[in-house]
């Protein structure tokens, strides 16, 4: 198989610069700053870009607010700022808000898992029936296609089909309502997978949240107690936390979402997203601050802090579907958002990442290779695609592709 199609993205071979960020203390409401621009190694000529840039998104996509994050070589972030937190308020953006990460949250969950399998507790190979024997399709799969996503499984978040017209219908009737874990594997249960497993790769949060219980198996503790002691404690996440009860709701950044039945004007801010968070994100309702997420993306992605040098390797190669062990690709034109268009002989690689639409908010954590740098983009706001704003973040920083 050619370079092109299978690559190694050499993660954790680089020289690596100290990344320090001040501890927060402990997990608090949005970040008190209203400054625009944070301070950072980043020139001033490309902090001006950065602002532009997110300016320019956050009023072209009708967003309240924007921030994004950079950090190049392990430098301390430059964090710009726009527009508004709270459209009720107008209280400006802060440079460290909280919010539930979604997707993002995925990537804490298969840290821990590739961890395991570093020390010998948990096997790539191994059946998922090994540890989930009631499983869905638990025979047919192994713990290495729920990592690479190339399960079979349907994503229920994308998409209106029946599986996930029936799942909104239930989410809307009771917003406050919490999900647990059964009922999605129930919501699953007869569900044919899509493809043979291993040899596709489709995205699915069905992958995570099994993923999630086999470690609650291999550990015999709750997640939130694994995540705390293997990640949050040893690297120094402050603001990051697990479940669903980890930050009060006043504290999380206002997010805008239309509600059924809105006119395309009209935009909810005061959402009860209990049900919305354990089913959509059943598989790791996480929540965290720009500051953290910088910290993390650097540890995952930069260093050995977080993945063990014994799989390091392994888990960065791509396979020909534009997924690893890691995560999901980057390539030249950007993450493969679910991994649509990243076939085989199509796209070089250029690093990972992990974009999220999560209630009221549409944000990414993406490390680009070439580039060394960790970057962060979110708007409070579910209606645009951030894929624009990705792409004018990697133009300022001299992504010769843009």
């Amino acid at each position: 198989m050619s370079t092109r199609n299978r690559t190694r993205c050499a993660i954790v071979s680089m020289v690596v610069i100290g990344f320090t960020i001040a501890a927060r203390g402990t997990l608090d409401a949005a970040g008190s700053s209203n400054s625009t621009v944070s301070s950072s190694a980043v020139s001033a000529p490309t902090a001006s870009a950065l602002q532009a840039a997110l300016d320019d998104f956050v009023e072209s996509s009708g967003s309240p607010g924007g921030v994004v994050a950079v950090s190049v070589g392990g430098a301390e972030p430059i964090v710009v700022t726009s527009g508004l937190a709270d459209r009720r308020t107008g209280a400006p953006m802060p440079d460290d808000p909280l919010f539930y990460t979604g997707k993002i949250g995925d990537q804490f969950v298969t840290a821990v898992a590739l961890q395991l399998v570093a020390e010998g507790a948990l096997g790539l190979d191994d059946a998922v029936a090994t540890y989930l024997p009631d499983a869905p399709h638990a025979a047919e799969l192994t713990v290495r296609h729920l990592l690479s996503h190339t399960s079979g499984f349907q994503d229920w978040i994308v998409g209106r089909d029946e599986l996930t017209n029936a799942l909104w219908e239930r989410v809307e009737a009771d917003p406050s309502r919490r999900f647990t874990s059964d009922e999605m594997i129930d919501l699953m249960r007869d569900r044919p997978l899509r493809f043979t497993p291993g040899s596709r790769a489709l995205h699915s949060e069905f992958n995570v949240l099994l993923l999630r219980l086999i470690i609650e198996q291999v550990t015999g503790e709750e997640f939130g107690g694994v995540l705390a002691d293997r990640i949050l404690s040893p690297i120094g996440l402050p603001r990051t936390a697990y479940g669903l009860d980890a930050v009060p709701h006043s504290d999380l950044l206002p997010g805008q979402v239309r509600q059924p039945g809105d006119p395309a004007d009209r935009w909810t801010t005061d959402v009860d997203d209990a049900a919305y968070v354990t089913s959509f994100y059943s598989a790791a309702p996480i929540a965290s601050s720009v500051s953290d997420l910088m910290h993390w993306g650097d540890a995952l992605y930069r260093t050995s802090e977080v993945v063990p040098t014994a799989i390091a390797d392994e888990a960065s190669e791509v396979n020909e579907f534009g997924s690893a062990l890691l995560g999901i690709a980057l390539t030249e034109d950007g993450v493969c958002v679910m991994l649509v268009n990243c076939s085989a002989g199509s796209h070089d690689y250029v690093g990972f990442g992990q974009p999220s639409l999560a209630r009221g908010a549409f944000s990414g954590l993406f490390y680009h290779q070439p580039l060394d740098a960790v970057i962060f983009v979110l708007v409070n706001n579910t209606g645009p695609s951030i894929r624009p704003l990705y792409a004018a973040v990697r133009q300022t920083l001299g992504d010769p592709e843009h």
